[in-house]
Parts: C-alpha cells; sequence; structure tokens
C-alpha cells in the first residue's frame, strides 16, 4: 500500500517519519527494531509491513542499557506521536550484530559488548510486549529474499560497521571466518587474522585509508564517513576505494562462494553498499566463479522489514 502523504515530527532531537494512507484503520502492529553498530532504526509496521512510523537513533558504544532503555524511551514517544496504545502490538522484534542463541545475544564486539545479554528478558519487562531475537544479518536476509519472492538459494552480505553475511543455511557469523589470503597481517575487532570484516567493514576500510594517507603523506580523519572518505578524492581515498571495490570486497565474495558453493547468487546490502557499481563487482566474480552479484533492493529497510515479517510469517521455515 502506498502512503499518500509523509510527513517529519521532532520530538527529543529525533525525526519521527510517519506514513498516512487513505482511509487507513490500525489494526495488528508490531515493532522492528535494527540494532546496528553506529546506529538503531526502529519502525511500527503492520500485518501487511505497511510502515506507520520510522525513526533512528544513535548507538551509545558499550553501554548495552542505555541503548536498550532508549529504544524503550522512544517507542513510548511514538505511541504518542499516532495516538495509540500497546493492545495494538502483536509484539517486537529485534535484530543485532551478534550471534543469537536462545533469546540470548552472545557479544556485540562493534557495539563494545564482550559479554551475553538477555536483550529479550530486559526488553519485555519494560515494554510489556513479547518479543523476538535474531541475528541483524539473518533479519536483513529474510526482509532481502521476502522483497525479492525468491527461495533461499542465495546469500547476504552486509556491508556497515562489520560484515554480516546470511547464507541460505541461515544465521552464522561468517564476517570472521572468510579469510582473505593477503600476506598483510591485519587483525578484526576479535583478534582474527585477515578476515573479511577486517577488509570490508566500515573500521576495515578505514584502516585502508589510514595506511594510504601515511603513505602519501596525508592527515588521517578518523572522524570521517565512508562515504566521505571515497569522496575525498585525494589519492589515498582513490587508492582505499580502489582496494575495496576490486579487491578487498572481490576476494571476500569468492571466499563466501568457496565456502558455499551451492549459493546461486550474492546480494550486497548495508550502508557502505549503496553507489557501488554493481556490475563492475558482478562481472569480476562472474568471470572467476560464474555467479552474479546484485545490490539489495532495499538497503536501508530490508532489516526492518525481515523483522516485520519475523512477527507475522512465525510459520514460514526460515523463522
Amino acid at each position: 500500500m502506498e502512503p499518500i502523504n509523509i510527513r517529519n515530527i521532532i520530538k527529543d532531537n529525533i525525526k519521527y517519519k510517519i506514513y498516512e494512507y487513505k482511509d487507513y484503520t490500525y489494526t495488528s502492529l508490531g515493532l522492528s527494531i535494527d540494532f546496528g553498530g553506529t546506529t538503531i532504526k526502529c519502525s511500527i509496521m503492520d500485518q501487511d509491513a505497511n510502515f506507520i512510523i520510522e525513526y533512528s537513533f544513535k548507538t551509545i558504544y558499550k553501554d548495552i542499557y542505555i541503548n536498550l532503555d532508549n529504544i524503550c524511551n522512544y517507542f513510548n514517544t511514538a505511541l504518542k506521536i499516532l495516538n495509540i496504545d500497546k493492545s495494538l502490538f502483536n509484539a517486537y522484534s529485534i535484530g543485532v550484530p551478534g550471534p543469537v542463541n536462545n533469546n540470548i545475544v552472545e557479544y556485540m564486539i562493534n557495539v563494545g559488548i564482550d559479554k551475553s545479554v538477555n536483550i529479550i528478558e530486559y526488553l519485555s519487562n519494560k515494554l510489556s510486549l513479547e518479543g523476538y531475537l535474531y541475528n541483524d544479518a539473518h533479519a536483513s536476509g529474510i526482509g532481502e529474499f521476502e522483497i525479492r519472492n525468491t527461495s533461499w538459494n542465495k546469500a547476504e552480505i552486509m556491508l556497515g560497521t562489520g560484515i554480516g553475511v546470511c547464507t541460505y543455511n541461515g544465521n552464522e557469523e561468517l564476517g570472521h571466518k572468510i579469510i582473505l589470503d593477503y600476506e598483510e597481517k591485519r587483525y578484526d575487532n576479535q583478534g582474527i587474522c585477515n578476515s573479511i570484516e577486517s577488509y570490508c567493514s566500515q573500521i576495515g576500510i578505514k584502516n585502508t585509508y589510514k595506511k594510504y594517507c601515511k603513505e602519501y603523506n596525508i592527515n588521517y580523519d578518523d572522524t570521517l564517513l565512508i562515504e566521505e572518505i571515497f569522496n575525498s578524492n585525494n589519492k589515498a581515498s582513490i587508492k582505499t576505494k580502489e582496494d575495496f571495490i576490486n579487491i578487498h570486497l572481490i576476494d571476500g565474495i569468492i571466499g563466501l562462494l568457496k565456502l558455499y558453493p551451492d549459493t546461486k547468487e550474492v546480494i550486497l546490502g548495508g550502508g557502505i553498499s549503496n553507489g557501488i557499481n554493481i556490475k563492475d563487482v558482478s562481472d569480476k566474480v562472474n568471470s572467476k566463479l560464474n555467479k552474479n552479484v546484485i545490490i539489495s533492493k532495499a538497503i536501508f529497510t530490508n532489516g526492518l522489514y525481515g523483522l516485520n515479517r519475523t512477527i507475522f510469517d512465525r510459520n514460514k521455515k526460515y523463522i
């Protein structure tokens, strides 16, 4: 269903994006929470995956409970903006950047959390709602595959603060298991040498840029976003982008396909994938392994969509 109007409201320095539909009546709703390493994105959607309200806020590094309290507080603000109550809600579902086991996330290294946390117990007590917990790449894969209405013979690589990978086998932390065969030694945040995460994540790309800044005597600015690095157009940024797209990303995709040779197609998602010339990447992979690489249909929202489906399509085999 297409909205007839989208308007923004600012509350407590948070922008709430409100979707309005013709002759719409609230029925069964769900809260989707995409807990990223840089940003936490939330949306209230109905059983047909129509967005009702969408908002995001900065992830607080190393303090899981401030982040969880912010999720609850901003959700309550969203309810007030919409003038609805929790009785309309079926459940909430949250995707997190770490391995998930029995409603517990074992760790979230990219958020500075190195121990297990029972996120569902904490949030459900605060929200008074039933909840579900998923690895964020798994949730994104569900959203991507549902949007494409396709079978699970594909894999998705999420390029963000860390690297998330969702395969047709489900949820695995493959960002630390795909090893690139380079002479250079580079360690990811789990101490693993030359993983795809150590080269293709936000941190990995910044380390490449830092290396070339030193080589070309350019001042390194750690506050730059990846988009800003790629658009700097100095020697270091040009070499960083070339290495990422032509070497590191290609090698990472090929490493994934060697682990899962039955994969028919690789989908690139996550914020870093925005703006990549996907044809060049696909041509290079296709020339070596005869596999296609495509870009996500919903780079910034497939995680939210997938989490919504985990609430309302619980009979699906991938859930």
